[in-house]
């Protein structure tokens, strides 16, 4: 049968005006963007400089401070992975080192986590893209640990890449998504020990994602279909592994982009969970250490390395060549710091799960297990609110898509909440994908409503859309007052404990007293170690040569004219001290959120509570005033100066310190 030529230019023209169209859609959504990730931008580099540097991020600025002075730098697991100190280190010697330039690459990689959605324009569209962006930018918790010097903020980029490559690749194929994958698994892994966390949400998305092609192509459906699902669930993966081999008795023929993907996640990951093969040891009582600890751990390393590449090379040994010498290479490069450092090496596939599945017993923070159901309301329902109604409904439609990003939340949150320390900036893992999740819900909602007439005046539209604008405004106003309003002052769980700003205080007296005397190495200063006071003092008096710490103070061994830093204990404990001070200055060394409101809930005080209405009451008006400064404990400190200091000037923050 014949085609006329207008027949065809029928048929062609939809093709034709989407290829007109796409552009069009694409620049825009680029453009979007491109705008709220200046805006980004601008919100975290404002006053970055302003919040007294934290504890962890003091310990992070030293030693990348060290690290660009050309001291070298070795991979400790008590500071997490790699990446982070070269990026610092690199930051402090182009632009200086101070407490702002110390978080410019967090800064830096927090506007570009707001860009990652573009990686999706193709299934998110314009509008979903730009909604998701938004939500990125905006969010108050993410806005506020990307101005951190901490992991986070390149973990929640690698995380995000990792994410939407696996979905484009098994949607589209390609080998720049494979790359893309094993550079952000190196990424992951030189980052934090999240990832081995974040590793195992994602395996088990495409083992699930692999067991639904494997039932499509043995024709299982109706009932029989959950039945056989959970039998094959368990050892898709070993499908995937022998390919080559189980393939025929799946049907042969192309070999499923499930099965790439799981090859590709799993051998990248394997060499990484060698320690874990510990676990089955420590339960018949068999503990490695010392020499017998590196002999079994360099053969299970070198042996999931081997079993990987066998893995890899069966699979399909050019690509996995290429993908392989992509992460290990980066790997490597990190943990060796550039072959300086070759017992990184063992801290790579070894020495940081070793240490992290130790630490999971000493459940740092003592948080309760709920303690995320707890956060992420008061700081993430922007995201919540649509992320909770819009997946729902996606999901009961069916599509596909919406799968990834439900249980992208829902198992970080499993995953966070099970594991041993529960800290409010692990919050931010969450964030993403809710915003992710809400951006794409909002958007197919938005295309849904213009594609149903046009109309974005309806009554039902305009409810939603008053919703999310108080919810947006509900969002600036908590950013801002995290962010901005009161960053040094823990009045509100996100910060948790935070250094005072007595304490930059107190160092720029310190310096201008020093400028007096003529330099640096004319002051002797002692810092009380005790109650971990050491920190952040080492970072602010990294340049004055005659600090000392020390753990015990002996009043007959003081040099003369030393300047004293201790905490208030130990002067309590030696009150003839103040007999060598000119001026004594009290200061707050650090201070922390009143937690013991929320971690005395059960389930029946929080009923009765609920019923006579004390909650929510209690909820709004945290919400709207947070803690009182005078109720947050606090460690203090004392300063003993054996002549007059400059005068103390301290910031203005605009918020009462309860003294």
């Amino acid at each position: 049968m014949s085609t006329s030529a207008a027949e065809v230019a029928r048929a062609e023209a939809p093709a034709a005006g989407l290829a007109r169209a796409l552009p069009a859609q694409v620049g825009l959504a680029v453009a979007a963007v491109g705008v709220l990730v200046v805006v980004a931008l601008v919100m975290r580099f404002v006053t970055l400089g302003e919040r007294a540097i934290h504890h962890d991020e003091s310990l992070h600025a030293l030693f990348s401070y060290r690290f660009a002075e050309g001291k070298g730098y070795q991979h400790d697991p008590l500071m997490h992975g790699p990446l982070q100190f070269h990026f610092v280190a690199l930051s402090q010697k182009i632009l200086g080192a101070d407490d702002a330039t110390t978080r410019v690459p967090a800064a830096v990689f927090g506007a570009m986590l707001v860009a990652t959605p573009l990686l999706m324009r193709r299934h998110f569209g314009t509008a979903g893209v730009v909604f998701a962006a938004l939500g990125l930018a905006f969010s108050p918790s993410l806005l506020y640990y990307t101005r951190f010097a901490r992991e986070d903020p390149y973990v929640l980029v690698a995380t995000a890449v990792l994410a939407f490559s696996i979905w484009r690749y098994r949607e589209e194929g390609g080998m720049r998504w494979l790359v893309a994958i094993a550079i952000a698994i190196a990424a992951e892994f030189a980052t934090k020990e999240t990832a081995y966390l974040f590793m195992a949400v994602f395996l088990l998305y495409v083992n699930g994602a692999l067991t639904g092609v494997l039932l499509d192509r043995l024709g299982v459906e109706g009932g029989a279909r959950v039945a056989r699902g959970l039998l094959l669930f368990p050892v898709a993966w070993l499908v995937a592994a022998t390919w080559p081999m189980s393939g025929e008795r799946f049907g042969g023929g192309e070999r499923p982009r499930e099965v790439d993907l799981m090859v590709v996640l799993g051998t990248l990951t394997l060499p990484f969970l060698a320690a874990a093969f510990q676990l089955p040891l420590h339960l018949v009582g068999i503990e490695l250490e010392g020499q017998s600890e590196r002999v079994v751990g360099g053969l299970l390393v070198s042996a999931m390395i081997v079993a990987s590449g066998e893995i890899g090379v069966w699979w399909d040994w050019r690509r996995w060549a290429v993908l392989a010498a992509v992460m290990y290479g980066i790997t490597i490069l990190l943990f060796t710091t550039f072959f300086t450092n070759p017992v990184g090496f063992a801290g790579a596939f070894w020495t940081q799960l070793d240490y992290w599945l130790a630490q999971q017993a000493v459940q740092r923070g003592e948080q309760p297990l709920y303690y995320y159901a707890f956060m992420v309301p008061q700081y993430e329902a922007m995201a919540l609110v649509p992320a909770v109604i819009g997946g729902a409904v996606l999901l009961r439609r069916g599509h596909r898509l919406p799968k990834l990003l439900v249980w992208w939340v829902t198992g970080t949150f499993i995953a966070l909440s099970m594991a041993g320390e529960k800290m409010p900036w692990l919050t931010v893992h969450l964030a993403l994908p809710l915003a992710i999740l809400a951006g794409y819900a909002l958007g197919k909602g938005f295309e849904a409503a213009r594609a149903g007439g046009g109309n974005l005046l309806r009554p039902r539209l305009i409810p939603v859309a008053l919703g999310m604008a108080l919810l947006f405004v509900y969002a600036v106003r908590t950013g801002t007052a995290v962010s901005y309003a009161h960053p040094d002052t823990p009045i509100e769980p996100l910060i948790y404990t935070q250094t005072s700003a007595d304490i930059p205080a107190i160092a720029r007296q310190l310096e201008a007293l020093a400028a007096e005397r003529g330099g640096k190495d004319r002051l002797t200063i002692i810092v009380d170690s005790s109650e971990s006071m050491s920190w952040p003092w080492a970072w602010y008096l990294r340049d004055f040569p005659n600090t000392s710490y020390v753990e015990r103070i002996d009043e007959e061994t003081l040099p003369p004219g030393a300047i004293l830093l201790l905490w208030d204990g130990t002067l309590r404990g030696h009150a003839a001290l103040r007999d060598r001070a000119v001026t004594i200055e009290e200061y707050r060394h650090r201070w922390w959120f009143p937690e013991e409101g929320y971690r005395s809930w059960t389930p029946r005080n929080l009923v009765g509570r609920a019923a006579d209405g004390s909650l929510f009451g209690d909820l709004v008006s945290f919400i709207a005033n947070r803690e009182s400064a005078e109720y947050l404990g606090t460690l203090e400190g004392v300063a003993l100066f054996p002549e007059d200091p400059p005068a103390l000037t301290m910031p203005t923050t605009g918020v009462s310190y309860g003294r």
